[in-house]
């Protein structure tokens, strides 16, 4: 939000900007109900966390304020999605006596997120601008993503070498 407002502003597009906090959103929507309306097979929460973060990349070429206007929407097509599959991974990775906890671990990890993020990419725009919003925010959440996925791939290999010492 923070990047959105700062290249709204920056273009000089503070008319447009009301329209561009609804396209987000709106992505965001549209996400949901198709994921909503997949079959139970749903795509890994790491992708749809990846594809939060690498659909972020297009917003930095945007040359003005409608060019930015469909890539906010392509963004915003994963990240209902990406709420709703952590809190399904937790529903079945979690026995009940522990989900309580688990979506509140859950919950603050995502609160340090959006308490974090805004300093760090606000800083990135006062040295860099807008764009630079945009870039930070897909290079640390690709970087995330990665290592995330790295870290589930260690994880299965150790209980697949325990499993098989067994």
């Amino acid at each position: 939000e923070l990047t959105i407002i700062a290249a709204y502003r920056q273009m000089n597009a503070d008319a447009v900007l009301a329209i561009a906090m609804i396209a987000w959103p709106l992505g965001s929507l549209v996400g949901g109900l198709i994921y909503g309306a997949l079959p139970h097979r749903h795509p890994p929460l790491v992708w749809l966390v990846g594809g939060l973060a690498i659909t972020t990349f297009p917003a930095v070429w945007a040359d003005g304020p409608w060019m930015l206007l469909p890539f906010l929407v392509l963004t915003g097509l994963f990240c209902a999605p990406a709420l709703a599959a952590g809190a399904e991974l937790i529903s079945h990775l979690v026995p009940p006596s522990r989900r309580g906890e688990a979506l509140g671990w859950q919950g603050t990890v995502s609160t340090a997120g959006n308490a974090l993020a805004p300093p760090v990419i606000g800083f990135a725009i006062d040295q860099g601008g807008w764009a630079s919003g945009f870039w930070w925010t897909a290079v640390l959440g690709t970087a995330a993503t990665v290592a995330t996925a790295l870290l589930i791939s260690v994880g299965r290999r150790r209980r697949t070498v325990a499993a098989s010492d067994a």
